[in-house]
């Protein structure tokens, strides 16, 4: 009776490490030690507690970046998207383009921008000329970089996500194939 009694008693002392509030400490650890494949699973787990919630599916998203798992990245936006637990945060939509860029989802992103340059939002302009050099529309890309729309931004913050695609994109790193 007496071994019953100590039972019940540390069990209602023991803590939940497994609860949601222990899970964003660790993930956070994880985070921030670059370890970004756990990272990714804490994450997830904690998408379960909060679905949607969009500082979880900004890190995320942000793990799959780390990891150059595009592929994985573009997946679980869609699946945030197709439950409509999607935040109207431009990061995760920066983000979201930059993982298509980078696999070359060309027919996604011309359905994502549409036909409208004025529906374009100014945070994703560097997108959009990633988006026209890659796709070798490069004469567009020229006349949209020294647009008024272009030229007239102020907001510049998410320059680091395009950085990669940009030096993609530098055509002095191309080797003429008569020189080679």
């Amino acid at each position: 009776m007496l071994i019953y009694i100590c039972f019940i008693t540390l069990q209602s002392v023991a803590q939940n490490i497994y609860d949601q509030k222990h899970s964003e400490i660790y993930a956070e650890h994880l985070y921030n030690s670059k370890t970004y494949d756990e990272a990714s699973f804490e994450y997830e787990r904690l998408l379960s507690f909060k679905p949607g919630d969009p500082f979880y599916s900004e890190r995320l998203l942000s793990c799959f970046i780390q990891l150059k798992e595009y592929r994985n990245g573009i997946i679980v936006y869609d699946d945030l998207r197709e439950k409509d637990l999607l935040s109207d945060s431009v990061i995760i939509t920066e983000m979201f383009l930059y993982m298509l860029l980078q696999e070359d989802e060309f027919q996604i992103c011309e359905r994502f921008f549409g036909d409208d340059l004025h529906q374009i939002e100014p945070e994703l302009y560097d997108f959009y000329l990633c988006y026209l050099i890659l796709k070798g529309e490069c004469n567009y890309a020229n006349e949209f970089a020294n647009s008024n729309e272009f030229l007239s931004r102020n907001d510049t913050s998410h320059i680091y996500l395009t950085q990669d695609i940009i030096n993609k994109c530098n055509p002095t790193d191309r080797k003429s194939p008569v020189i080679a």
